[in-house]
């Protein structure tokens, strides 16, 4: 296989060296292999490689004088031109030995690589031994058969194999052929040796057949093979030592070396120590005797068994085919077993084993150290460790291959120390922990994935999860932590945390292929107990979270029920849900990925305890029912968190502490309750959405404080214009009034609520009664620059409390704010109505109203209905009111300011027993008319022209005992109604005992203007129009005298009465009306 071989020693002339005396030696050279197979031999044409003369070119004689050609051999394995050595098979470590005794020498060449030279002066002849991979031996005398260095691949070759040469000299000698001449003519090499071989067996080490106890420290001499025929029992206090270079084989029925005392086997680079079974012929040679009649196998022997007190010390060494099953319980065993004591394993190979190292240790003392070392094909583990006592496995730096199942198996109490373990490239395997406790704190660290089966941390207990390292999941399992779980990766060196069929990390784990694929709800995940602490940073999390056996309820892959759990820069990803809180717990969740979990990304229920959940700077996607889902006392603390296009964290059940919701995420509200003396804050920018009869009922404070250019919005859940689409139905819904109840004040509660939008609440209670968007009952809310829009109603209070509104706008609701309390303050100023159902505002009960810059677009006015202030009133002008009926109290004034409009409807009417003062101006006056003349603040009862005003369509102003008033510069019409059944028939303005001045005002078309009765009215009018009016403009029912002087009657003939003026023209006028002189022309 060489392309081109040493280089050629340059031949002395002939008559120098004497070649006239070389005599034919004797076979005394042995072969440099224990399996010698040649396949490229010595040229007898001219063993000149690279220097031949042109007519010994591309031909070569072997010893037997057959002659090849070009194309009669293949080139490098079985001949080639210029050979001046033999080629043997020899695999990259395969033992060379001297093959006679002798001075020996190393050096390089580019050619022949690392090479070997003896000189045997005996003989005057040297051998030489290239192309190597180490040395064992470099200086100094060896004999014949020792180990002298391992085969390889140095130089120019194109595969691994032993070069061998024999030269006449020590140097500069001339080559020649081991094998002799023994072709039918002459030698076409004139310097023929003979046949140079002592036999055609390999090298034999010394062997020796051992069983029995060993009483004394006892010492395995190197080159030798020991055959252990039965067993052998190191007893307590006794030391055997193995040298280098010794093999050990197991005859196959009960070979076992049990170990009570100490067993030190201790090889070096060069000179391993091989544990094996008595078939295998690839060390010590054909021991059995039985040619390749037998092939070593997996299980041919038990191996090396340490009992409790015990100890052992392997390095440069090999096992292989041992860890026979167990004769009773058909348990595999390990090449090596260990019961107890201390036992090191070090550059050492475990291959072809049943187990390579099995570890059973439930003693109160003992470590198993295994460095540096290599373990394949030994059947379903590397090793197999379980202590129930907490001994220590410590496993560093090592290589494992295929196996059935994993690297390793670990179970119940093993403290197990690892680092710098790998797979063989292209292997895919695991440490495989089942049912574990951890008795110290621990280190998970890179390099083999760890299969976890069933694991739990007790309290006092740490496990820490290095960067780089992967842990998977198999179906049914968990962590749990009572302690402390430290997952502690890096941004570039991530932990995962996975399932077993997950791929993507760590390889095909379990060995299926492509059959299986990681889904949600593989494995149970980790649980999080009372007392425990810990912490997920970096890590990936995927795949858990499966359902509980008995109930259908899933849980999170990670589950929180007690304790401290921190989850920072980590992924959450295709879980049922993703956590799982419950109880008195605190979860801290910061710049994580929380996405494509079947449930809810967060899911924390809590019926018992205080939970504190803390969500910041989170990115949430695509979690199937929601990103959060919090129910009950909890203490939710969120900031910065993102997500996609139907991202939403519901919230139902009680804040029993103060809270702050902020922007990023939309809030989906269930049920949520505010405890007395607790504040719930809303912070700029913030959505919430409502579920269908959803509401924030508040008993403490609820603060919605948004700004003029990043709103607070409260909204419905199918409302798809903010925050997405969060109900996740595409167009499927549109939201509409009364798609939830929405904000409740309650008795004692506060709320203050600036800069936010409210859209598509006021859902009917249980008895189909209209609920307000923003409720209040025995409460103080302030609601200041906001919006309340396509509500039921936007406002609904009731019972008593204070609410003042300012700033605002009411766009298309049914009604604006609808305000039935008793007694209550209540304050509109400075807002906007437009285009509302039925009412702006309605006011019923003993409010005080406080009102002020009040406008709108197709306004439908401030209904007063049942309305008694409480304190003085003042009604300004702006949105039109509308008067159903009006109370004021003795002692109680309203007064009304110039350009306000007062419509009545059908049977509206002021009722006063106090004080009212209506004064316009001559330029604003104000207008007491008909709800239905559209000529005066619009279309206010929404008719569309439907009806027009007339004469009689509402009562009037009525002024009772101890009353006074004051009209100036009003504008009265289309009053005046008759009451079904009473007689006589009312004025727009009726003065029974009370005390009433008109001035410079319109009294005109109603069906009486003014009518006074009672003995103790006293009414004056004047510098007024009284016109138009259909039955009377002034009717008194009593004798007393009325002043109505120097008024406009319609007519300059003055005003009609049949007996003092029966020519007049202008509006009818009673008896003991004092109306002379009277106006001749309008003066309004």
């Amino acid at each position: 296989m060489e392309k081109t071989k040493l280089p050629i020693f340059f031949i002395i002339v002939f008559t120098l060296l004497n070649f006239t005396n070389l005599t034919k030696a004797s076979g005394y050279l042995s072969k440099p292999l224990s399996i010698s197979t040649e396949y490229s031999w010595f040229d007898h044409t001219s063993p000149k490689y690279g220097a031949n003369p042109d007519q010994y070119i591309n031909i070569m004689t072997r010893y037997d004088g057959q002659v090849f050609t070009d194309g009669s051999c293949i080139p490098y394995e079985s001949c080639y031109d210029g050979h001046e050595g033999i080629d043997f098979v020899a695999q990259e470590g395969t033992p060379v030995f001297a093959s006679e005794s002798g001075n020996i020498s190393i050096g390089y060449s580019n050619l022949g690589g690392r090479w070997t030279k003896i000189w045997h002066a005996s003989q005057n002849q040297a051998t030489y031994y290239g192309h190597l991979k180490e040395y064992v031996i470099t200086s100094g005398y060896v004999s014949k058969g020792d180990l002298i260095a391992f085969s390889g691949k140095t130089g120019v070759v194109s595969g691994p194999h032993l070069h061998f040469g024999v030269y006449t000299a020590q140097s500069n000698g001339i080559p020649i052929d081991p094998y002799g001449w023994s072709g039918p003519s002459q030698d076409p090499w004139q310097y023929d040796l003979g046949y140079l071989w002592d036999d055609n067996t390999p090298p034999s080490w010394g062997e020796e057949h051992v069983s029995g106890n060993i009483t004394q420290d006892t010492t395995w001499i190197s080159g030798n093979t020991y055959v252990v025929d039965g067993s052998i029992t190191v007893n307590a206090g006794v030391t055997l030592t193995i040298n280098p270079n010794v093999v050990v084989k197991f005859a196959p029925s009960n070979g076992v070396i049990s170990v009570y005392g100490t067993l030190n086997a201790n090889g070096n680079g060069f000179q391993k120590i091989y544990f094996t079974s008595i078939k295998d012929d690839s060390v010590g040679g054909d021991t059995n005797h039985d040619g390749s009649a037998t092939a070593p196998a997996p299980g041919d022997y038990e191996g090396i068994y340490f009992t409790d007190g015990s100890s052992g010390g392997f390095s440069n060494s090999v096992f292989r085919y041992g860890g026979k099953l167990n004769y009773w319980a058909q348990i595999p065993y390990g090449a090596m077993r260990i019961y107890g004591g201390d036992v090191s394993v070090s550059n050492t190979e475990f291959k072809s084993n049943i187990y390579g190292i099995y570890y059973y240790n439930n003693n109160t003392s003992g470590t198993l150290s295994i460095q540096n070392s290599q373990f394949d094909e030994n059947g379903d583990y590397g090793f197999y460790a379980n202590s129930p006592n907490g001994r220590t496995l410590i496993v560093e730096d090592s290589i494992f291959g295929n196996h059935n199942i994993s690297a390793g198996k670990i179970s119940e109490k093993i403290n197990f120390i690892n680092s710098g373990n790998h797979p063989m490239s292209g292997v895919s395997t695991v440490f495989h922990i089942m049912y574990g406790n951890a008795p110290v704190n621990q280190t998970w660290n890179p390099g083999i994935p760890f299969l976890i089966e069933s694991y739990t941390i007790d309290q006092g207990r740490k496990v820490t999860i290095n960067p780089g390292t992967i842990v998977k999941f198999s179906q049914d399992s968990s962590i749990n932590v009572y302690g402390s779980l430290l997952a502690l990766g890096e941004a570039n060196n991530r932990v995962y945390l996975t399932s077993a069929k997950d791929d993507s990390v760590g390889g095909d784990t379990n060995h299926d292929g492509s059959i299986t694929s990681p889904a949600a709800g593989d494995y149970y995940g980790m649980y999080f107990y009372e007392g425990s602490v810990s912490a997920l940073q970096n890590t990936s999390i995927k795949y858990g979270g499966k359902f509980n056996y008995w109930s259908p309820i899933p849980y999170g892959v990670i589950r929180i029920y007690g304790g401290h759990l921190v989850i920072q820069q980590s992924e959450i990803n295709s879980n049922n849900h993703g956590i799982y809180q419950v109880g008195d717990t605190t979860l801290y969740t910061e710049s994580s990925m929380i996405q494509n979990n079947i449930g809810h990304g967060l899911y924390i229920l809590n019926s018992t305890g205080i939970a504190t959940t803390t969500i910041l700077n989170n990115a949430f996607n695509n979690n199937e029912n929601s990103d959060a889902y919090i129910s009950g006392k909890t203490i939710f603390v969120n900031s910065g968190n993102t997500g996609d296009d139907s991202s939403k964290f519901i919230i139902s059940g009680q804040i029993s502490y103060d809270q702050v919701w902020n922007p990023g995420i939309p809030f989906v509200l269930s049920y949520v309750s505010i405890d007395q003396n607790k504040k719930l804050t809303i912070n700029p920018g913030t959505i919430v959405k409502f579920n269908q009869s959803s509401a924030i009922n508040v008993y403490g404070s609820l603060f919605a404080l948004g700004e003029a250019n990043n709103k607070v919005y409260f909204t419905s859940i199918k409302d798809d214009t903010v925050g997405g689409d969060t109900n996740g139905d595409g167009s499927a819904t549109s939201p509409a009034p009364s798609d939830y109840q929405g904000i409740y004040f309650f008795d004692g509660s506060h709320g203050d609520i600036n800069y936010a939008n409210i859209s598509y609440g006021g859902e009917y209670n249980y008895w189909s009664i209209h609920y307000g968007a923003l409720r209040i009952a025995n409460s103080e809310v302030s609601v200041n620059n906001s919006l309340f829009k396509k509500n039921s109603y936007g406002i609904y209070m009731s019972y008593s409390g204070s609410v003042s509104v300012n700033r605002s706008e009411f766009e298309s609701n049914d009604c604006g704010a609808c305000i039935y309390a008793t007694p209550a303050t209540v304050s509109f100023t400075n807002n906007e109505f437009n285009n509302q159902k039925t009412y702006d505002i309605l006011l019923s009960g003993n409010i005080n109203f406080i009102n002020s810059g009040n406008t709108g677009i197709n306004t439908k006015g401030i209904l007063l209905s049942n309305f008694t202030p409480t304190e003085n009133q003042i009604l300004n002008p702006g949105v039109p009111y509308v008067v159903q009926y009006v109370l004021i109290s003795s002692g109680k004034q309203i007064d009304i300011k110039p350009n306000t409009i007062l419509k009545f409807d059908g049977n509206g009417a002021i009722i006063t027993y106090g004080n009212l003062n209506i004064k316009g101006l001559q330029n604003g006056p104000v207008y007491l008319t008909s709800l239905k003349d559209d000529s005066l603040g619009g279309d206010t009862n929404g008719d569309k022209l439907g009806t027009s005003p007339r004469e009689g369509d509402y009562q009037g102003i009525f002024f009772y005992s101890g009353a006074t008033g004051m009209i100036e510069n009003a504008v009265i019409k289309y009053g005046g109604k008759y009451i079904y059944g009473v007689s006589p028939p009312y004025g727009v303005i009726r003065v029974y005992d009370g005390t009433l001045t008109i001035r410079k005002s319109t009294i005109t078309k109603n069906k009486y203007g003014i009518m006074q009765q009672g003995n103790n009215s006293h009414t004056t009018i004047s510098l007024s129009s009284i016109t138009d009016n259909l039955d009377y403009g002034f009717y008194s029912y009593r004798p007393n005298t009325v002043n109505a002087d120097h008024n406009w009657w319609g007519s300059a003939t003055g005003p009609y009465n049949p007996n003092s003026n029966p020519n007049g023209q202008g509006d009818r006028v009673s008896d003991d009306i004092q109306y002379t002189p009277w106006l001749t022309s309008n003066p309004n």
